[in-house]
């Protein structure tokens, strides 16, 4: 037998070394500078100072709150990791001039400031001058309110046992009422917001009614008032007593009709000369009526039909003789709309959002809903400002998704408000990036929130000095992956030339830095 030759080919052979370790300068926060660049638009840092949330040595609190704000984009869920992550991210090492902040001072900064709710009000009044954020005539507010689950530390005065309408289970959570902006043009960013409290011994209880009128009077005060706006909100705000509120602040508002809504008709009296009466008749039987109308008004597509003739009654006090107060029934003209395939109606995430057992569901049949407001002379409008009621929900869900709502943990009602406050802050530069992308590019190349988040800001990149740079001061590239080439136009207007951050424009020459920076 002849022997069995076994050969084995190797085309190359590599030579491998000992390990070496190299500072990569590598980011996954690629987007900063345009986040930076967005910050320093809407001159956030010098909005921080006028508040009173500053100190005199140290890292600057604005400097601080700009790596907060980092800090959410890129998914930090605690303070520790933070400080971690400004440490060894290479852009942002870069924006924040190798200025490091440890744990102990983000701590101090989000425990020791308690005028978070004066900086959201000069945030708001700051987007208020610029013509591309400023609310407009007709423009919607959308009012609503979302659980933030807290099951850490069941005494703290904000913090209740709820129901959680998703889960369908009660849970310690945090009840956050809020207002989100939907402009005309496109674009949205939250504005005001407050905790609900449970009552306790010696301090009256606020209502939800009353927390929502309160930051609608926030919102006024920073508004015109002449201006008229649109409050969209779900059917829990309808209550007769906050719709004249409402109105008494020159707002327009809009909601859905409750099953148990009773409205009236008005009809001529028996015998002519006679004064008119009012019939009622509950929302259902008004959507039963005029049912077959809206089937064949559109085989497609969202459909609306408005009823008129329809009135709420409600009680006035008046004087009587003798000067004392007296009720008196009052029945109000409304606009009443039939409407049928509204968009949150059709959205997968409406199913999951439900209320709570002791709530009264919306009047419906086959399909149909009734949406009411105050504008019986607008009813195209109605149908139009209700839709974009659904932009807060998912804000809610944007803010817990991908900005962290619901990763803070602390014990400190100061620390829970800088969390809301800056992740609205947050909330606002991906929001207005995203209009500003999505107004040049059109619908076809038109992104999402997400894809702002981890295309644009949540992009890695890698930093390289060129070797022929002969400048004092480095010369620093970037280079991106491809999945972020969508944002160019982006980047080339909110790019910096130089980096660093301060009260000042920062393509001028700031080599001579201000002892508080």
């Amino acid at each position: 037998m002849l022997p069995i030759l076994s050969i084995l080919v190797v085309d190359t052979v590599s030579e491998l070394k000992k390990a070496k370790f190299k500072d990569l300068r590598d980011s996954i926060l690629g987007g900063a500078p345009v986040l930076l660049a967005l910050w320093e638009r809407f001159d956030f840092s010098l909005l921080l100072t006028r508040t009173g949330i500053f100190k005199l040595r140290g890292v600057p609190t604005w400097r601080i709150a700009f790596a907060f704000v980092a800090g959410l984009v890129a998914q930090c869920t605690s303070d520790l990791d933070r400080v971690t992550f400004l440490g060894q991210d290479a852009v942002m090492k870069m924006l924040m001039l190798s200025r490091t902040i440890s744990q102990s001072a983000m701590s101090r900064f989000l425990t020791g400031y308690s005028k978070w709710q004066g900086f959201t009000q000069r945030r708001v009044q700051r987007l208020q001058q610029d013509p591309d954020t400023a609310l407009a005539e007709g423009d919607v507010v959308a009012l609503d309110d979302s659980l933030i689950p807290h099951p850490f530390a069941k005494k703290i005065p904000f913090l209740a046992w709820l129901f959680d309408h998703s889960q369908k289970v009660y849970v310690w959570a945090l009840n956050l009422v809020a207002l989100h902006a939907v402009k005309e043009s496109g674009v949205e960013y939250p504005l005001f917001f407050a905790f609900w409290r449970k009552p306790q011994e010696g301090i009256p209880a606020e209502t939800k009614f009353d927390l929502a009128l309160k930051i609608l009077k926030d919102l006024r005060a920073t508004l015109s008032a002449e201006l008229r706006l649109w409050v969209s909100m779900d059917r829990w705000f309808f209550n007769k007593d906050f719709l004249l509120a409402l109105e008494s602040l020159n707002f327009d508002w809009v909601t859905k009709a409750k099953r148990n809504t009773v409205f009236y008709r008005r009809v001529p009296g028996p015998v002519p000369g006679s004064a008119d009466r009012y019939v009622r008749v509950n929302a259902r039987e008004l959507l039963r009526q005029n049912y077959h109308f809206l089937v064949a008004a559109s085989t497609s597509g969202l459909v609306s039909l408005a009823l008129p003739n329809i009135f709420l009654m409600h009680y006035e006090p008046v004087p009587d003789a003798k000067g004392r107060k007296k009720r008196k029934k009052v029945f109000k003209p409304v606009a009443a709309v039939a409407v049928m395939r509204l968009k949150e109606d059709q959205t997968p995430e409406a199913s999951l959002i439900s209320q709570s057992p002791d709530e009264e569901p919306a009047a419906t049949y086959k399909g149909a809903y009734l949406l009411i407001s105050n504008r019986v002379d607008v009813p195209a409008q109605v149908v139009a400002a209700y839709q974009k009621r659904w932009r807060i929900e998912l804000l809610f869900r944007n803010a817990k998704q991908e900005l962290g709502l619901t990763k803070c943990h602390s014990t400190n009602e100061n620390h829970v408000n800088a969390h809301v406050a800056l992740l609205f802050t947050a909330e606002t530069l991906i929001r207005f990036a995203q209009w500003e992308h999505n107004v040049k590019a059109g619908a076809e190349d038109a992104v999402t929130h997400g894809q702002v988040v981890k295309l644009l800001f949540r992009t890695r990149c890698a930093l390289t000095t060129p070797s022929t740079s002969h400048s004092k001061s480095d010369v620093v590239q970037l280079y991106f992956h491809t999945a972020a080439q969508r944002f160019a136009s982006l980047l080339d207007k909110y790019w910096p030339s130089r980096t660093g951050m301060g009260w000042y424009d920062p393509n001028q020459n700031w080599s001579v830095m201000p002892s508080s920076a």
